[in-house]
C-alpha cells in the first residue's frame, strides 16, 4: 500500500542525534507513512545507527561521496512515495502528534499545500525556548510579494508532492540558505499555512547544517539581500541572475555590498578574515587578523571583542 505521507531527512554526521531524531518518528500517532533518510556521505556512525533499524516503513538512500544539501534534498523529494512529505532535519525532532496535526491542517484548509508549525528551539544548554511563528496566511503572502523573509522553517513544513517537484537549487556565490530561495519560488505558486502548535524542536548548536559552514564566504554574510535581488530581478525583469551571462553582474552586486559595508564600519572585512580563520582552525591567522582590526581603529571596541571571541 501507497503510505499517505513521506517523512524525508537528509543526514550527514549526525551519529550524536539520529536516533532521537527516527525515534520521534516512529512514535508518531499516525502511522501510515513511509521514513525516508538519505545519508549524504557522513565520516562518523550515522549509517550504522541508522541500519540498526528493522522497521520496514525505513529506507535509506546512501551517497557515496558529499552531494551537499541541495542535491540529497532533491533527491528525497524525487524518491519520496507519499502523496504528502514532511520534512525533518537529523539533529531536529518531533513532537509525537506531529504528523497527524499537520495533516489535519491540510485535509481542513485543502487550498494551502504547505504547512507549518511553531517551534521549539533547544540552545546549546539544552534549554528549550518556544519560538513561535506568528503569521498569517495574508502577512506570509505579502511577505515574499515584498520581498521580505518571513519566519517560516523549512525543517517543520509538511507539503504536497507537487511542492515537491520544485526542486532547490544553487544560489552561486553563496552556499547557504537555499531553503528560503526554495519559499520564496514555492510561494509564487502555492499557498502557505502556519498552524498554532509547536510540534518541531529545532535543535541550535555549532554542527548544525546551518551553523556548520567552515567554508562560508564573506557572500554568505549578505544572503538575505542576495536572494531577495535575484528573485526580484527574476519576477520583474523575467532575468535568472544564476544563469552564467549574469554571473559577473551578481558579483559585482555583492562587491557593492561590501563596500557600503565596509564604509559603516571600517574594521568589518578584518573581523571577517579572523572568524573566518578561526572556523578553519588557523588559530594564529584569526588572532593576526583581530589585531590587525585593532591596529586599524584602535577605538573600535568590536575589534576588541572580535579579539577576544578567537583567543
Amino acid at each position: 500500500m501507497t503510505p499517505k505521507v513521506t517523512v524525508i531527512i537528509p543526514a550527514y554526521n549526525c551519529e550524536k542525534y539520529i536516533d532521537e531524531c527516527i525515534q520521534s518518528i516512529l512514535n508518531q500517532t499516525y502511522q501510515h507513512f513511509e521514513l525516508l533518510i538519505c545519508d549524504d556521505g557522513s565520516t562518523d556512525s550515522t549509517v550504522s545507527k541508522i541500519s540498526e533499524y528493522h522497521d520496514p516503513r525505513i529506507k535509506l538512500l546512501i551517497n557515496q561521496k558529499n552531494l551537499g544539501s541541495v542535491n540529497t534534498l532533491n533527491k528525497l523529494f524525487h524518491n519520496a512515495g507519499g502523496q504528502y512529505i514532511m520534512l525533518q532535519d537529523a539533529d531536529d525532532y518531533s513532537k509525537a502528534d506531529r504528523i497527524e496535526l499537520l495533516l489535519k491542517a491540510k485535509l481542513e484548509n485543502p487550498t494551502f499545500d504547505v504547512i507549518g508549525s511553531h517551534l521549539v528551539r533547544i540552545n546549546q544548554k539544552g534549554e528549550f525556548v518556544a519560538d513561535p511563528q506568528e503569521l498569517s496566511p495574508i502577512r506570509i503572502e505579502e511577505e515574499f510579494n515584498n520581498y521580505i523573509i518571513p519566519k517560516v522553517t523549512f525543517g517543520s513544513l509538511l507539503i504536497t508532492k507537487e511542492v515537491a517537484n520544485i526542486p532547490l537549487r544553487k544560489l552561486g556565490f553563496i552556499n547557504r540558505s537555499e531553503d528560503v530561495d526554495w519559499l520564496f519560488r514555492v510561494s509564487e505558486l502555492h499557498k502557505i499555512l502556519i498552524i498554532d502548535n509547536y510540534l518541531y524542536y529545532y535543535r541550535q548548536h555549532d554542527q548544525s547544517r546551518s551553523n556548520n559552514n567552515k567554508n562560508e564566504t564573506i557572500y554568505n554574510m549578505f544572503y538575505q539581500k542576495y536572494i531577495t535581488h535575484i528573485i526580484k530581478i527574476g519576477r520583474e525583469e523575467k532575468r535568472n541572475l544564476l544563469e552564467e551571462m549574469y554571473s559577473k553582474e551578481l558579483e559585482n552586486y555583492l562587491k557593492g555590498l561590501i563596500e557600503i559595508r565596509c564604509k559603516k564600519d571600517p574594521v568589518f572585512w578584518q573581523r571577517h578574515l579572523a572568524y573566518r580563520a578561526k572556523k578553519n582552525k588557523n588559530y594564529l591567522e584569526s588572532i593576526y587578523w583581530a589585531i590587525t582590526g585593532i591596529l586599524k581603529k584602535p577605538f573600535n571596541y568590536g575589534s576588541y571583542q572580535c579579539l577576544k571571541k578567537v583567543l
